[in-house]
């Protein structure tokens, strides 16, 4: 596959992978992810890059990142890798590029949080046409290989530039509320010259806020005493359509945005508004992955004095993140699906096959059920019914396990090519069963997300 990165010499790859990106990122996808499970986000699902830039970037040692952030995060155990970790293995591992050399942007994560949904569409807009063909050249390569669904448009002319901001402003009043929008204008937010942009871009924001859809503003600011100055509202005098100025318009028509903000090499800050009765759960939502961020970039250490996050005015930090993953641990807090498959053809036909937003491990017999079980801890099993040249069958596994987790704990599925041989998997003890043609679809849908919540909500009742 012939990809198209963005290389360390283009201006936009400079700040790829650095703290702010990965914030704003895990934001982004922790939104995605928790509209998609919700009217009427479920049913039809429309996201809007209004900044989509290249898609991929070569991260080179020249630019000297701190502590390779971006290997970091793809370098994690399973259980307790951040969900951008999760999507950024996904994407990088379907269009085969190296993991410890590239790095994904938005519309490739996107494409990726979205692609086997039901009914959804992407709109990626870039301004450069060079980059533009570009990022539409990978994402197009991402979708053809992720087998997905998605919709996409690129708008734009072959070699023109294209001028999102203006075209955005003008959809939006038509839109649903099925629609999400990411805005992404880097440092517009200070200087006189960008008054104009600054003013479309306000004016769509408060448009996107009053008609309830859910859009994500990425703010930064190259001088750093005055992006401190704005956040905190001491800049006199208020700078015209600026963020303090933007931040008293919705707060005066009570459409509070949750803001994370914070200093990472630069000041900067991430909004997320037109929430409505949503605001708080996806506010519960980012703030837990972020804390499952910072403990895998930064592990046991406390915050570099030069990094400073806060969502919705808390502090963010190290030691309250372990915590309070511990005290989440078995109270619906949410993590990465687990699927164990227990089938010695699956174990060659989904060797090497990539599944977004969920870890699968393969076993090609049961004899040791109990003992993958117990040290991987899987969300559900998935469980065949013959086993060549095993010592025992599905049914024996099935019973096995039984002895030990219940079927609210250990959710089992058979898995068996005939209904005979699966009905006689649910007698031993499984909670369901589906044929083995299905399993494929079953992965690549949303009922591996839908078990994890319903097996983390009874393990909640429990404790």
């Amino acid at each position: 596959m012939h990809l198209r990165p963005c290389f360390e010499k283009n201006p936009q790859s400079r700040n790829a992978a650095n703290g702010p990106d990965l914030v704003k990122h895990t934001i982004w996808l922790a939104l995605l992810d928790e509209l998609r499970r919700v009217s009427p986000w479920r049913e039809r699902l429309v996201v809007h890059e209004c900044h989509a830039a290249a898609g991929l970037y070569r991260i080179s040692r020249a630019l000297n990142r701190p502590a390779s952030l971006h290997i970091k995060v793809l370098g994690e155990e399973a259980m307790t890798r951040p969900m951008l970790g999760v999507a950024q293995s996904y994407v990088l591992g379907v269009i085969g590029a190296a993991r410890t050399r590239h790095y994904a942007g938005s519309p490739l994560l996107t494409a990726a949080a979205i692609g086997h949904h039901a009914n959804a569409s992407l709109e990626a807009c870039e301004y450069d046409p060079v980059t533009r063909r570009d990022m539409e050249h990978n994402v197009r390569c991402l979708c053809t290989a992720m087998k997905a669904s998605v919709n996409v448009t690129v708008p734009g002319n072959a070699g023109m530039v294209f001028e999102s901001e203006p075209t955005i402003a003008k959809q939006l009043p038509g839109w649903d509320s099925s629609h999400v929008l990411c805005l992404d204008p880097f440092d517009i937010w200070s200087t006189q010259a960008d008054l104009g942009r600054r003013q479309r871009l306000a004016d769509t924001i408060l448009a996107a806020a009053h008609n309830n859809i859910p859009t994500v503003v990425f703010f930064c600011w190259k001088d750093s005493a005055f992006g401190r100055a704005e956040m905190n509202g001491g800049h006199a005098p208020p700078v015209v359509a600026g963020y303090t100025w933007l931040r008293d318009q919705l707060r005066a028509q009570s459409m509070e945005p949750v803001v994370v903000a914070g200093e990472w090499g630069f000041p900067f800050a991430v909004w997320t508004v037109g929430l409505d009765e949503s605001r708080a759960p996806v506010a519960k939502r980012i703030y837990y992955e972020l804390e499952i961020l910072l403990q895998a970039l930064l592990g046991a250490r406390a915050l570099p004095a030069e990094v400073a996050l806060t969502v919705d005015g808390t502090a963010l930090t190290v030691a309250r993140a372990r915590r309070a993953r511990s005290k989440r641990a078995g109270q619906g807090a949410p993590v990465t699906p687990r699927v164990l498959i227990f089938d010695d053809d699956l174990v060659r036909d989904l060797r090497g096959v990539e599944f977004y937003g969920i870890d699968v491990r393969l076993e090609g017999t049961a004899d040791r059920a109990e003992k993958v079980v117990a040290s991987y801890r899987p969300t559900v099993v998935l469980m065949d019914h013959n086993f060549l040249g095993a010592e025992r069958s599905g049914v024996d596994a099935v019973e096995a396990l039984r002895k030990t987790w219940d079927k609210q704990t250990l959710p089992i599925i058979g898995i068996s090519s005939l209904q005979a041989t699966n009905a006689a998997l649910v007698h031993a003890g499984a909670n369901a069963s589906m044929s083995k043609r299905s399993v494929l679809e079953w992965l690549r849908s949303d009922a591996p997300l839908q078990v994890n919540e319903e097996s983390h909500g009874n393990q909640s009742e429990h404790n």
